[in-house]
């Protein structure tokens, strides 16, 4: 379709689903008072209503900037929308009897007798709890979409301008997400001030998002402010280790619960390098929305310094990610804890959970522009929320992140234990590859194998170290690890392929069975996503400037069978 189709259909499309929606707000209006369980109903209705309608207000205003594939994917995400209101508009005229906008609580009056009106009731109140789950599927399906406008650079300003007068037009409440993306998208694309860049900081205004309310922390030096990096001081209690983890709990004033993630860059990284990183990382971690992104709020950095022998000055050695704990009071588990743990009785809805959370948030990670480069168990911490047996994941471990957009050092190692969850090219002491996003998607396909077999591939002894469990030994690790050197490994790269083409052949034969076969092949597409014959990720296809198209596979391929998942 040519760029002219394209802004019509989209224009066109996206103002007949407003108009559809407002019509079919309005008829529910308009019976809201016919009883109190319908009533109720329709405020649920309208309040996942609205968060689409401002979605697409703005990406109606702001269509000209976005990238061709990406202006595709949303035209066919607002046909099954349009498709869904044209349903309800039909179904709800049948349910009245009328097709009439107008129709008032007088219809209702017209129904002589409770059972006439009770059945109304009963048969209004079945359909608007299916338009809730239809509205709630598909927003699901198109958020993601939605927030990967983040990346987009070209007409910054006018996007911004766009995001503020789209806000004006709705609540604050209404507009929240608005206001996440214009933060974000100030912290992604905008350089920091010299404040931010030279000043320690002292006092941060933060949300707790389990219950919006309001916390101020402030450090001991109050006189300084504007920068994210922070006093040591900042952290009052005694820090306390999670198991199987780099990550450390404890409290700050006002016995607020933290998690400090230790980050520990490669020692060839140059410091002033690891600053700036770590600096822009955290400028954007402290704006996400934590219930949407599965990302923990960061309330600021901790530089930690060491002072080697015969040296006079002390050397910067690593950070202190200090983030706000997403449920207070809650102690985290590491996901290698849980899978290491007796999970026998825990319900396969709860797996499923796990995995869609998991994969949304390597999304919003990566739509944020950056790449994680550590994706693990260990670096998985999981909060219990009442609501799922395993808990809500949350991504840690950023001590080998980078920027997307940034040179990536091709230093590497040989442990064992992490190089099962990286691509074969980037195995080794010497890689062979710059790293690119969907090694971060490789690495998810593996956890995500490790969820759908609900086993760990490691076991842990008590002297700290791992090996093979004993179910995946033989077929994983034995032939292509142990027993062979560190530096056979380096330098045979037939190894890292045999394991990898081992993991496929476990998801193949042993997926189907416990997880079904939409997982399976989400899993499968996930380990051959830089294989030359996987349709969806090969490099050539996917190289655009804001990299904008690996999202829109992702989005294409990974994301909605997760979203859809059933056994069978």
């Amino acid at each position: 379709m040519e760029a002219a189709g394209i802004v019509f259909a989209t224009v066109s499309t996206a103002d007949l689903c407003i108009k559809y929606g407002k019509k079919l707000m309005t008829v529910y209006e308009n019976y809201k008072s016919a009883e109190l369980l319908v009533s109720e109903k329709i405020l649920e209705v309208k309040s996942v209503w609205v968060k689409s309608e401002i979605q697409m207000e703005l990406l109606s205003r702001i269509w000209n900037t976005l990238d061709e594939r990406l202006q595709q994917l949303q035209i066919d995400w607002f046909r099954v929308l349009q498709r869904k209101l044209n349903e309800a508009v039909r179904e709800f005229d049948e349910i009245i009897g009328e097709e009439e906008v107008e129709a008032d609580m007088r219809f209702i009056l017209r129904k002589q007798g409770k059972l006439k009106r009770g059945k109304f009731a009963l048969r209004a109140c079945n359909h608007l709890e299916k338009m809730i789950q239809e509205l709630e599927s598909w927003h699901k399906r198109f958020d993601l979409s939605w927030w990967l406008t983040l990346r987009v650079q070209d007409g910054g300003s006018r996007i911004d301008e766009e995001i503020d007068a789209t806000r004006a037009c709705f609540t604050p409440k209404e507009g929240k997400a608005l206001a996440t993306m214009k933060n974000l998208r100030t912290a992604m694309h905008n350089p920091p001030t010299d404040m931010e860049l030279h000043h320690s900081l002292v006092e941060r205004r933060i949300s707790n998002n389990t219950n919006d309310s309001q916390i101020t922390l402030v450090s001991p030096t109050s006189q300084n402010g504007g920068s994210i990096f922070i006093d040591d001081a900042f952290i009052e209690s005694q820090r306390s280790d999670i198991q199987h983890s780099s990550c450390q709990y404890a409290a700050v004033e006002g016995n607020q619960d933290v998690i400090i993630d230790l980050v520990r860059p490669d020692a060839r990284v140059k410091p002033e390098n690891a600053v700036q990183d770590m600096r822009d990382l955290a400028r954007v971690l402290a704006k996400v929305d934590t219930v949407t992104f599965g990302l923990m709020s960061c309330l600021g950095v901790v530089k930690v310094y060491v002072k080697q022998d015969g040296e006079r000055d002390q050397i910067l050695m690593g950070f202190d990610l200090v983030f706000l704990n997403p449920l207070p009071l809650q102690t985290p588990r590491s996901l290698r804890h849980i899978l290491l743990a007796d999970v026998a009785r825990v319900p396969l809805n709860d797996w499923f959970d796990l995995a869609r959370q998991l994969a949304r948030s390597v999304f919003f990670i990566h739509t944020a522009k950056f790449v994680h480069k550590n994706l693990r168990p260990e670096t998985i911490l999981c909060f219990r929320d009442g609501l799922n047996n395993l808990g809500k994941p949350f991504l840690v471990g950023f001590e080998k992140f980078r920027l997307d957009r940034g040179d990536t050092l091709k230093f590497g190692d040989d442990v064992w234990e992490r190089n099962l969850y990286r691509h074969p090219h980037r195995q080794g002491l010497h890689l062979e590859e710059s790293y690119v996003m969907q090694h971060d998607i490789y690495s998810l396909g593996v956890i995500l194998l490790e969820i759908g077999l609900r086993t760990s591939f490691l076991d842990f002894h008590d002297n700290q170290d791992y090996s093979p469990s004993e179910s995946c030994a033989n077929l994983l690790l034995e032939s292509h690890i142990q027993g062979h050197t560190s530096h056979e490994i380096e330098t045979s790269p037939r190894y890292a392929f045999g394991v990898k083409e081992n993991l496929i052949q476990l998801a193949e034969s042993e997926l189907p069975a416990s997880m079904g076969p939409k997982f399976t092949q989400v899993v499968i597409s996930c380990l051959t996503c830089l294989d030359d014959n996987n349709a969806y990720f090969v490099d050539s296809e996917v190289k655009d400037k804001d990299k904008i198209l690996v999202g829109v596979r992702y989005i294409e391929k990974v994301r909605p069978a997760i979203t859809t998942f059933t056994p069978f």
